[in-house]
């Protein structure tokens, strides 16, 4: 998102912005267990492929085989190639437009606020002074950007900038 970098009368520096990401502490708590209760597969069998018989062929002319081998060896390396890539690349594609298309949904349809954040750029020892400002309205968050951005610059106090917010 586009950040309005503010410096007030006073020489502070602070970044007012709209977050689009989610808020990542509540998402990582709650599927971060996910690897320790995967079950542990039992390294001594190899389960289903033992009970495949792949290496028993029988071929009664070594010419077939030969032809047979360079058959496979000519299709791994087109699928590896060719159909792979092209697979991949189809499949990326789905992917990031479903997760736009939940992404756009679920702010506008339901209604999920945007979080603008206030963040004080020129905070000593290495402080954090974060700001946050939830509204609803994707015109209204960045209204609200703004108006909070030119009432810094105006020499306003960020907690009476973003009480301030327009209508």
């Amino acid at each position: 998102m586009h950040v309005r970098s503010v410096t007030t009368p006073s020489s502070q520096s602070y970044d007012v912005t709209v977050e689009w990401l989610p808020r990542w502490r509540l998402l990582a708590g709650r599927f971060s267990g996910w690897r320790s209760r995967r079950k542990k597969a039992d390294r001594g069998e190899l389960g289903w492929l033992d009970n495949l018989d792949f290496l028993s062929f029988d071929f009664d002319d070594l010419l077939a085989g030969i032809a047979l081998l360079v058959a496979f060896i000519v299709f791994g390396l087109l699928f590896w190639w060719l159909l792979l890539p092209a697979l991949l690349l189809v499949l990326d594609g789905l992917v990031v437009a479903i997760l736009l298309l939940v992404g756009v949904t679920a702010r506008v349809v339901l209604r999920r606020p945007w979080t603008i954040l206030v963040r004080d750029t020129g905070a000593k020892n290495g402080e954090v002074a974060d700001t946050r400002v939830q509204v609803t309205g994707w015109r209204r968050a960045l209204r609200t950007r703004d108006a909070i951005a030119d009432s810094l610059a105006a020499g306003m106090a960020v907690t009476a900038a973003t009480s301030a917010l327009p209508a």
